[in-house]
């Protein structure tokens, strides 16, 4: 299976420098299809450096390539360029380079001198065995349910053992979870005995995208009964890191939360 590498256009709005000049993955499909993985979200990133003054300088690729290593690795390439995808004048004569046996884990080389890839066929693209190509396009692809398993009758007395209630979600990588359940419960009487019909859907929040606008390297995580998010802030500048706390994961990205 043939797989692809590239940069994506920057869109300042959705999709700013940061993201847009990282490395990101697509395979053709047997249909002749070009399929992005990661849901077309970068999966090699450049490091920063640390100014002078102490401040983070984000990094980006540009033209990326792929090849075959004598090894039996794969080899991703691509010169290192500033985040305004401006030439970096510390990295010339250079190319980043990372290492895989999979397209899932990857070790990053560095800055390795251009000579050194002269008896390599540098491409867009490269032809991956099935084997691999495939265990990494099921990585990379997000989990999605496929099924969802409930009781068809039973028997509640009350609100509160309604609301007990779970539905089994079945996801495409076999798992499965317990999910609440919202249902409608205008035309309930629970005091009355009867057969009834109840609608509900699955209760999940929503996130919309991007979460927060401006912020890098962003890590979410739960630690003694609260939630945590820990960030760089590009909009002050990358001046050290950013915390927010809340009690859910959502509660960190309402309007006004604390960031200290």
């Amino acid at each position: 299976m043939r797989f692809f590498v590239y940069v994506r256009d920057v869109d300042a709005d959705c999709y700013p420098e940061g993201l847009a000049r990282a490395v990101h993955f697509a395979y053709l499909s047997s249909d002749g299809v070009k399929v992005p993985v990661n849901k077309n979200y970068g999966i090699l990133f450049a490091k920063g450096e640390i100014s002078e003054k102490n401040t983070i300088v984000p990094m980006g690729v540009r033209e990326p390539k792929i090849f075959a290593m004598e090894d039996g690795k794969i080899g991703i390439c691509g010169e290192r360029v500033l985040e305004s995808g401006d030439s970096d004048a510390t990295s010339a004569g250079k190319l980043l380079l990372w290492t895989t046996g999979d397209l899932v884990h990857f070790e990053e080389q560095g800055l390795v001198e251009v000579w050194t890839f002269s008896t390599y066929d540098l491409a867009e693209s490269l032809e991956i065995p099935d084997t691999i190509a495939q265990e990494a396009i099921s990585y990379w692809t997000p989990i999605r349910a496929v099924a969802c398993e409930y009781e068809a009758e039973m028997e509640v007395y009350s609100e509160a053992e309604l609301d007990n209630v779970r539905v089994t979600v079945h996801y495409n990588d076999g798992s499965t979870s317990q999910k609440k359940v919202a249902w409608e419960k205008s035309n309930l009487a629970f005091g009355t005995p009867g057969t009834l019909d109840v609608p509900g859907r699955i209760d999940r929040p929503y996130f919309q995208f991007p979460l927060a606008k401006g912020y890098g390297d962003p890590v979410v995580f739960p630690w003694e009964g609260k939630w945590y998010y820990i960030s760089t802030n590009d909009n002050l500048n990358d001046i050290g890191f950013y915390a927010r706390e809340a009690e859910t994961p959502w509660g960190l990205f309402t309007e006004g939360v604390t960031e200290i």
